[in-house]
């Protein structure tokens, strides 16, 4: 957990540019724009009729967390937000579309941005806003937990709203990627609220719900953390789960099935793995896959206890591993045979090409046909190679 003290800077960011559903949006656009938005808030209130907003690009990149010293990233950044088209959801599912930002221009030292008058009239409203503190947005470093935050601080006074698995998709951008639920989990949701959870002011934790057997949708729950003032409801007693699992737990807990994805499998799953090996455990796990028993743990288990179920497939893909593995041995030894006479056919060639007496290399040069080539070809051509041609096929022909 990262205290932050001292002055906090926060921001209301209005609620229709939480909901960013563009993929294409990085954590430094995320972090410059909501710096944007905040130094604009501050302008917004001193005149009403402001359009141009003058930032400072030094106090810009040190709020972002972009660290160069040069503006590339600064620009691609701006660049960016300027072409990304955003889709917005609000709470009762109506949505709009529009730009991050109208126009920006870097004059010397600093940056003079146009917002879209549909940002400006909500910062100048300021009736319907999220408060985020810019200080722990700056130190969040995953994506997916940057969007997260955002989310559950836009809704810290109602109900956090449930996302069906297509909408969390839209918000996260996740939409042509991690196509297993158990994946996205994992790459997304998982990682995520644990650096929420970690460095930031709340505390997140959330639900599958199923229609049937399939995960349909997702609920989340928020909880403020003791040392700030801000009212949050739906209290929880939050689970936070840091811990670090091999590559071979991950795996193995990937290919469960949905409803068997939870967190305390991970810790089964190592301690299974201090008894059985690891190709035992998968082939257990995709065996009881295709059974598809109602007390999927439990038959699992049964499998490991009972000398596993499994056990024939496996001596089954071992026999026609061990058959392959042969053929490709004497697939690679005729292969070496051939090698090995093509050698010795060129050396014993190269010793006859040697011993051949005035009259036989004679033969050959009138059987080459080298002096009745025209001078010009005669040029690129080797007599000695050509001999030796016809003499690995006479003795080809011996054999």
């Amino acid at each position: 957990m990262i205290n932050i003290k001292g002055k906090k800077e926060l921001v209301h960011k209005p609620n229709e540019t939480i909901m960013i559903t563009n993929k294409e949006i990085t954590i430094v656009q995320r972090k410059a724009y909501n710096v944007i938005l905040y130094q604009a808030q501050q302008m917004v209130k001193q005149n009403p009729n402001q359009i141009l907003f003058k930032f400072s690009i030094a106090d810009l990149k040190e709020k972002a967390g972009i660290n160069a010293t040069n503006n590339v990233e600064l620009k691609k950044s701006i660049e960016r937000l300027k072409d990304i088209k955003i889709e917005t959801v609000y709470e009762n599912r109506d949505w709009s579309i529009f730009s991050l930002i109208a126009q920006a221009e870097k004059i010397d030292k600093h940056l003079e941005i146009q917002l879209p008058e549909k940002i400006r009239q909500a910062l100048l409203e300021n009736n319907y806003y999220t408060t985020l503190d810019l200080m722990i947005i700056k130190n969040l470093q995953g994506k997916y937990a940057i969007i997260l935050y955002e989310f559950a601080v836009r809704y810290q006074k109602v109900k956090l709203p449930e996302l069906s698995i297509q909408e969390f998709r839209k918000l996260t951008g996740t939409d042509e990627v991690y196509k297993d639920f158990g994946i996205l989990r994992l790459k997304t949701i998982e990682p995520a609220l644990a650096e929420i959870n970690e460095k930031t002011d709340i505390i997140m934790r959330y639900e599958v719900i199923k229609t049937g057997r399939s995960i349909t949708s997702i609920k989340f729950f928020a909880e403020k953390k003791n040392e700030d003032n801000l009212q949050w409801i739906e209290p929880i007693e939050a689970v936070i789960v840091n811990t670090e699992y091999s590559d071979e737990v991950s795996e193995l807990f990937s290919i469960l099935p949905e409803e068997e994805k939870l967190e305390r499998r991970k810790k089964e799953i190592e301690t299974l793995l201090k008894k059985h090996t690891f190709k035992m455990l998968k082939a257990d796990i995709e065996y009881c896959n295709k059974q598809r028993p109602e007390k999927y743990w439990a038959y699992f288990k049964k499998s490991l206890k009972n000398g596993h179920y499994s056990s024939e497939e496996v001596e089954k893909k071992e026999k026609i591993k061990a058959k392959q593995k042969e053929k490709k041995e004497i697939e690679k030894k005729e292969i070496e045979i051939k090698e090995n006479k093509v050698k010795e056919l060129s050396i014993l060639a190269e010793n006859v090409y040697n011993s051949l007496n005035n009259e036989m290399m004679e033969e050959y040069i009138e059987k080459s046909g080298y002096r009745k080539l025209p001078e010009k070809f005669r040029k690129n051509m080797n007599l000695k190679d050509m001999i030796i041609v016809l003499i690995k096929k006479d003795l080809e022909e011996e054999q």
